[in-house]
């Protein structure tokens, strides 16, 4: 799953030499601005800190004005204490309510120290002092509240951002909106916009979207919805496996075997199959009549790792191949390993076909000692 990406512009030290500000502000601001355009952001806090520290109550907008704490607060980011410098900005904006770049400042803080609630609202402040015309901001509000895991509250903000700047909104912010509703378990509502995101986008953010979208289809048991997309992937992209791999398994799913087969054939020459894989294809020979392309698959696979159930599997093979003895030979081996009563009766069964009475009837009466699952009918037969 993809997880949200958050860029924020960088606090701004910049304060107007146009407003008009108390001479004793100005003076202390024109003191520290040297300070920190050489970076030495501690001494230009002290000085702030230590003038704001004269404040005498509520009423004195001298010493903590908001510009006061504004700069101080960005001293106290780029010291890497975004807590403290929230609480100037939080200053700052009592003061001025309509100071923007604090507003912003805070956001970012907030965000920062990893208080994403606060963070949304503030970036929500912005947005309303923008006059509700800059999207990213409305978007970042709501984000901060995805990133606090509030899925719900998050998604009635991006609805506002919808419906307020649809023209504004890009991929890349669509991408976190099926986020949110992926997590808010609305996949139906999401499914929409991966289509669009598996359309729009290109290169490996296409490919990740068109296999999210498969994998939600398929999820879903959206099964017409998963064959159309992989059917035109496949014609788009002839030489990717993963599409025919996903071909292959939804005519599984459907009872399409002879189809299957087609697909998970073309996979084995775009490249080479996982072990469960070539087991597969190798059942699915077998079923469809090919027992001699079977053999070759269900061989390769045994000489890895010899399981019972490859082992029978193969030496059906052999028996459809009318090689009744390399099929014996195949049960022999797993007669080393364990003793079962139905390898036991597809033993008794071979030699029966083959005439071999005598054989076949004592193979049968162990397979009736065994009293497995076909304890009566080895009796039968023996």
């Amino acid at each position: 799953m993809l997880l949200p990406v958050i860029i924020f512009f960088s606090a701004s030290f910049c304060w107007s030499a146009q407003k008009e500000y108390p001479a004793r502000v100005r003076m202390v601001l024109v003191k520290v601005i040297p300070l920190l355009e050489k970076q030495k952001y501690e001494e230009a806090a002290k000085i702030l800190a230590d003038f704001r520290e004269k404040t005498r109550g509520p009423r004195d907008d001298i010493h903590d004005h908001a510009e006061i704490n504004f700069v101080l607060g960005n001293c106290y980011v780029f010291m890497g204490r975004p807590l403290e410098a929230s609480g100037c900005y939080k200053r700052a904006v009592a003061r001025d309510p309509g100071h923007k770049g604090a507003w912003h400042n805070l956001a970012q803080s907030l965000f920062e120290a990893e208080r994403y609630i606060e963070a949304g609202d503030a970036f929500l402040k912005c947005y309303e002092l923008s006059n509700k015309k800059d999207a990213k901001l409305l978007y970042y509000s709501g984000l901060t509240l995805l990133v606090a895991e509030k899925y719900h509250k998050f998604l009635e903000r991006f609805e506002k951002l919808l419906i307020a700047h649809p023209e504004s909104i890009v991929l890349e912010w669509k991408e976190n909106y099926v986020y949110g509703l992926l997590h808010a378990d609305l996949p139906k509502k999401a499914i929409p916009f991966m289509v669009e995101l598996a359309r729009d986008f290109s290169g490996k953010k296409q490919r990740q979207w068109r296999e999210l979208l498969l994998q939600q289809y398929m999820a879903m048991e959206m099964h017409d919805e998963a064959m159309a997309l992989l059917q035109r992937l496949s014609r788009q992209e002839p030489t990717e496996a993963l599409w025919w791999k996903g071909l292959a398994h939804l005519y599984l799913q459907t009872g399409r075997y002879r189809k299957a087969l087609s697909a998970l054939t073309i996979c084995s020459y775009l490249g080479p199959l996982s072990d469960e894989e070539q087991t597969l294809l190798a059942d699915l020979y077998l079923q469809e009549g090919i027992p001699r392309k079977a053999v070759l698959h269900y061989e390769e696979q045994a000489e890895k790792e010899p399981r019972r159930d490859l082992l029978l599997h193969l030496s059906r093979s052999y028996l459809e191949l009318d090689q009744p003895e390399r099929a014996l030979k195949v049960l022999d081996e797993i007669s080393k390993k364990e003793s079962n009563g139905d390898v036991e009766m597809t033993r008794g069964n071979i030699l029966y076909s083959m005439k071999e009475y005598d054989r076949a009837a004592a193979v049968f009466e162990k397979a009736a000692r065994e009293k497995g699952k076909k304890g009566h009918r080895a009796c039968l037969m023996a």
